[in-house]
């Protein structure tokens, strides 16, 4: 309770600095003046971005509960790497103010490298694949949709072929390397000699069972000299 009514004050006292306007107070509100004078913002943008601030915490008030530095700060950082700057990242976040809880690594920089590989593909090609991931059970509003469609794009139909004739002569059913795909789709995303020198190794120098394999798609993605060879004991 205490917790709930601690924060129900810090966000009832920041909708009153932020909607405080020079027509409703004789002084200006915190928010305005900090802007101004601590960070040089001129008068009339630093008003603008109060009441934007005031409309952002009213649809999310729980952004007052992030850390500015390790939560907010990587994702405006990201968004301005990425061309997101002035008008155009502060319209993003007042429409989607949900990209500020997105993780970088996890979400946000799929979805972009994503929209890149998409954005040199043809329409035909971008449709079939999403049909393929559809075919495979993966749902378009699943949040792996994205990743796996990122995958099927980034290879042709050949090399798609390749890899899965490499599964198959190791003993992978159909089933298998669909529902492998389905949780970890990166773990195709490595080159046909790749797959076929790592399940080398797993199968005959390290022993592990097939089946181990199949349950952790990620071990197709591990490097063998940089990390498998170096820590098998033998």
């Amino acid at each position: 309770m205490d917790t709930f009514r601690s924060f129900s004050s810090v966000l009832l006292v920041s909708k009153r600095l932020f909607s405080s306007t020079r027509g409703t107070s004789p002084e200006l509100p915190f928010t305005v003046h900090y802007l101004v004078n601590r960070c040089g913002v001129p008068l009339e943008s630093a008003i603008n971005a109060a009441k934007k601030l005031a409309s952002l915490i009213t649809r999310r008030p729980k952004i007052l509960l992030c850390r500015p530095k390790t939560t907010l700060k990587p994702k405006m950082d990201f968004l301005v790497e990425n061309g997101f700057k002035g008008p155009f990242l502060h319209e993003l976040i007042l429409r989607n103010p949900s990209v500020l809880k997105r993780s970088v690594k996890s979400q946000l920089e799929p979805v972009f490298d994503f929209l890149r590989t998409a954005a040199v593909q043809s329409h035909e090609r971008v449709v079939k694949s999403s049909g393929v991931v559809k075919l495979l059970g993966v749902e378009p509003k699943s949040a792996l949709f994205i990743h796996v469609v990122r995958v099927m794009l980034s290879m042709n139909e050949i090399n798609w072929n390749r890899k899965i004739g490499v599964l198959r002569s190791l003993g992978w059913s159909e089933d298998d390397y669909h529902s492998t795909f389905r949780r970890d789709p990166t773990c195709l995303g490595s080159s046909e000699e790749k797959i076929r020198k790592v399940m080398d190794f797993y199968l005959n120098t390290a022993k592990l069972d097939l089946d181990v394999i199949i349950k952790y798609p990620k071990f197709l993605t591990y490097g063998l000299d940089s990390r498998l060879r170096r820590r098998h004991v033998f």
